[in-house]
């Protein structure tokens, strides 16, 4: 699938935010409303899908509160994550970029569909929902062609029910799928209840795993 994203679904971006702009709370401005301990138990399993030192770049980065979490409880388990940001609104990328003023250089302004990245990363972090459902499939092709890194790895997030439709990008050239239990629990958009991780292989071939 080419072209642009559809102009409603961009619409549907900028309204979102615009509400989290409107909280002041960190987590809220994040998109959740469970509340510290629920943020932590909800998204520190994404850590899960980190085994070792290496760049994150967090596609839908938002305010960059995750991204600073992740760095910090990665931290805690002997992991050191350097943080890389992309989101499409721009405000939510200048408050990232004041959140982590080290890494402000790694922050950028872009949707996932069309952003050319200036480098690779070893781990990619995705949410289903960043593009229309039936454009997912190209997008997981996109990610793993063009800005996961030979060997690195695509961390797949989905809310609700939206697990299914990642699975249709094997038709993109994903060669195994090896499923499992998954972690978290289901809260609507609040709680990423579903991680799929994807790794990139040598000559493109890709494992599938569900976490």
């Amino acid at each position: 699938m080419r072209g642009t994203l559809p102009e409603s679904f961009l619409q549907e971006l900028a309204e979102l935010e615009e509400s989290y702009l409107r909280e002041s709370d960190p987590i809220r401005q994040s998109g959740f409303g469970g509340g510290p301990a629920r943020w932590r138990a909800e998204r520190e399993p994404l850590l899960d899908a980190i085994d070792a030192d290496g760049d994150l770049l967090d596609t839908c980065c938002a305010n960059g509160y995750l991204l600073e979490c992740l760095v910090e409880w990665g931290r805690e388990r002997g992991i050191a994550i350097t943080p890389h940001g992309l989101d499409l609104g721009a405000r939510l990328v200048e408050l990232a970029r004041k959140r982590l003023p080290l890494h402000a250089a790694n922050l950028h302004v872009g949707n996932t569909w069309e952003w050319e990245p200036p480098r690779r990363y070893r781990y990619v972090y995705a949410l289903t929902d960043c593009v229309p459902v039936e454009y997912l499939p190209a997008l997981v092709t996109r990610l793993l062609g063009r800005i996961v890194e030979p060997g690195g790895r695509l961390i797949l997030g989905a809310y609700g029910s939206r697990l299914a439709p990642p699975l249709a990008a094997r038709r993109g050239g994903l060669s195994r799928l090896d499923t499992g239990a998954c972690r978290g629990t289901r809260d609507g958009r609040g709680s990423a209840d579903h991680v799929v991780r994807l790794d990139r292989r040598a000559g493109g071939r890709s494992i599938v795993r569900m976490m």
